[in-house]
């Protein structure tokens, strides 16, 4: 995760770290942690947060910013929907865009990116813990794909399909959990659940 957005990286952390010490309690980490459905309605959550919602915001623009070409565009270049910032330099517009990307944040459609996307992530996480996934082929790390999110976002702010589709499909991916609290968890997993055919 790139640096500088501290309240989505805590909180994200915060998220993963949760998960670890809720699978070491069987009955709660069977309810919650274990249960996709359990995981999406407390993800969703952590986003109704202003604090995140902020911070997400932030990370959304950095990462778009930093996939397309931004240097020396003109108010004509840019979407009906960024043309009337105060400052349209490089910096300005990593500054000021965030707060349209906030709007935009609370549509239906982004919540459902977020939910589909945490239940990807918590789907792939569980396939690994029971035995039939691999993680190994992500480091080991869980990772929440927000790219949908992203790139809907460059289409929502009225960049040409040709601007969006410059976006590398690997960016904005963000660690939920790394690949030590992974471990814990599938440590925690054998010793709560019992054994197959029993």
């Amino acid at each position: 995760m790139k640096p500088g957005h501290p309240v989505l990286a805590a909180g994200l952390v915060f998220f993963g770290s949760l998960l670890v010490v809720a699978l070491i309690f069987s009955i709660w980490a069977n309810q919650q942690a274990l249960d996709t459905d359990s995981w999406v309605k407390t993800s969703d959550k952590v986003l109704e947060d202003p604090a995140v919602q902020v911070e997400l915001a932030q990370y959304i623009t950095d990462e778009l910013f930093d996939s397309i070409e931004i240097d020396g565009v003109t108010r004509a270049d840019l979407p009906a929907g960024l043309r009337d910032l105060r400052d349209i330099s490089p910096e300005g517009l990593r500054r000021e865009a965030p707060v349209e990307v906030l709007k935009a944040l609370n549509a239906p459609q982004f919540r459902q990116i977020w939910s589909e996307s945490n239940r990807t992530a918590h789907a792939s996480l569980m396939r690994d813990l029971d035995g039939s996934g691999n993680l190994a082929a992500q480091d080991g790390k869980v990772t929440l794909d927000l790219n949908p999110i992203v790139t809907s976002m460059s289409t929502q702010l009225g960049f040409d399909n040709s601007v969006t589709a410059q976006i590398p499909p690997d960016v904005a991916r963000l660690t939920v959990a790394e690949d030590s609290q992974v471990d814990t968890a599938r440590d925690a997993v054998r010793i709560t659940r019992p054994p197959r055919g029993c």
